[in-house]
């Protein structure tokens, strides 16, 4: 005894695959019911697949008892017509529902909807399932040649639909009985749509806001790093206050990553920053990375490989030896001090991410509006609790230089830098914006030594490599998972 459960994935839109169907159904029919004599079904009934071979599986007189019996209790045939009992032969291949070839990554969906429970997305716009099924009617529309205008509709509804909302978290993998990723289609789908200026945008990014830490050290050097920060985030909240758009349901996740985002990771990044130099924070911020990696493992499930937990623990030996440098001419004797802050700093950040991955209501700069609320209000009861004499500062420092960092950072990092980045990472596969983001360390670590003549000395240089490529290792490692997509790794033009 036995249970044969198959699932089949074929292009019923090509006759021969229809012809192929039919054979394949009728030698099994044969080889079950006639040969062994089994069952054609087991925890399922009988429709309209099975009924042409339900009197091959039970026999012409038990068949003929059934049509009676049918007609006793539904002479006019209402009740599922044809559903259990039919007369043609070939009501199997008939009415097929139709499944375009999409993408590798989803055709082998059987459209369930296990997937749906655990999408941030589901009540806002469309579920895993729902944007596989748009996808295949568009692949439909696109090989037939039919309705051209809904398929010009779908195509420009499904970019809010389909690509805009969708978090990318893979969540629905999870529930997935064949483990399909709908969030890395809506990645190929993003890249498909991209053209070279995104591309030049993350670069020309990379290398101008490779200079904030380095005018964050200066304007930390004279005013206290929480003041300095809440004043940065009251100008960033000021420009942005007309997006802040209240989406009930959606706050809990939007004011925690806030917190962690816009007023925490400054608080910890600042004082840090204040203790040791600008090329030695670039790099351990870039811890961001391998924390968000082990937090999504945690929280999301994702599931790193070998070589992503080598990357992981590569980093973290780095920014370790950086810190264990000691007054060895890297920055002083509280440079490790400085490095610890601003890797706490980094965590914050890579915890706030993964909490707003729970949330895909939010456009970006909508997302950078309450972050910087709720920066400025936290920021600055951190500083009336543990900071003193900003007033004195303020009057002490260079105005120029002070009012010049709070406005370049405002808008080169804030508005622009951070805006872009999320900007991005919605159009862009990793395999593009992850050297631009280690590029921008780089650029970090040059504007420090030139600006600021602070000095590399062995362990900057030894731990900045280590920390560069682990984080590299980690960022890049995703290109393969993502590989079966070949619009995630090459150059698609100008797009749809």
């Amino acid at each position: 005894a036995g249970n044969l459960h198959f699932l089949m994935a074929d292009n019923f839109m090509d006759p021969t695959a229809v012809e192929r169907f039919d054979v394949f159904n009728k030698a099994l029919a044969e080889l079950v019911s006639v040969r062994y004599g089994g069952s054609l079904k087991a925890e399922h009934g009988t429709g309209r697949a099975i009924a042409p071979f339900v009197e091959a599986e039970w026999g012409s007189s038990a068949y003929k008892l059934m049509h009676r019996i049918k007609a006793l209790f539904d002479p006019e045939g209402l009740l599922n017509p044809g559903v259990i009992l039919n007369a043609d032969p070939d009501i199997h291949v008939k009415n097929l529902k139709l499944m375009a070839p999409t993408d590798d990554l989803v055709d082998m969906c059987i459209e369930c909807g296990f997937c749906e429970p655990a999408c941030p997305s589901l009540h806002l716009t469309l579920s895993p399932r729902q944007r596989i099924v748009v996808s295949r009617e568009r692949a439909r529309l696109r090989l037939t040649g039919e309705d051209p205008e809904r398929l010009a509709a779908l195509d420009e509804g499904f970019q809010y639909a389909g690509l805009d909302t969708c978090a990318a978290c893979n969540l629905c993998s999870l529930r997935c009985p064949v483990g399909i990723e709908t969030g890395t289609m809506v990645i190929g789908e993003r890249a498909r749509r991209r053209d070279d200026a995104d591309r030049k945008t993350a670069h020309w990014l990379a290398g101008h806001t490779g200079a904030v830490e380095t005018t964050m050290k200066l304007a930390v050097g004279a005013v206290p790093p929480m003041f300095y920060a809440a004043i940065r985030m009251a100008v960033v909240a000021l420009i942005l206050s007309p997006f802040l758009v209240w989406r009930k349901g959606e706050m809990g996740f939007v004011l925690a990553g806030g917190l962690c985002m816009g007023a925490v990771n400054y608080a910890l990044m600042l004082s840090g920053l204040k203790y040791t130099t600008a090329s030695a924070a670039a790099i351990a911020l870039e811890l961001h990375v391998p924390f968000a990696t082990l937090l999504a493992m945690i929280f999301l499930g994702d599931r790193p490989g070998w070589r992503r937990f080598l990357g992981i623990a590569l980093a973290f030996a780095g920014v370790a030896v950086i810190a264990l440098g000691g007054d060895g001419g890297d920055g002083g004797p509280r440079l490790g001090l400085g490095v610890g802050l601003v890797a706490a700093g980094a965590f914050s950040e890579a915890l706030g991410a993964v909490l707003i991955k729970r949330t895909s209501a939010f456009k970006p700069h909508e997302l950078l509006a309450w972050f910087a609320v709720v920066g400025v209000i936290c920021l600055s009861a951190m500083s009336f609790i543990f900071e003193t004499g900003q007033y004195a500062a303020w009057e002490a420092a260079d105005r120029t230089l002070i009012v010049g960092a709070i406005i370049y950072s405002a808008l080169a990092a804030s508005l622009l830098g951070h805006t872009t980045y999320y900007w991005l990472l919605q159009r862009l596969p990793i395999s593009v914006v992850a050297p631009s983001v280690l590029f921008t360390t780089v650029m970090a670590v040059f504007f420090g030594v030139i600006l600021l003549g602070e000095p590399v000395g062995l362990n900057m240089a030894v731990g900045g490599l280590m920390t560069l490529v682990g984080v590299g290792v980690v960022l890049l490692r995703n290109v393969k998972k993502q590989a079966n997509n070949a619009a995630l790794i090459e150059p698609q033009g100008q797009g749809s």
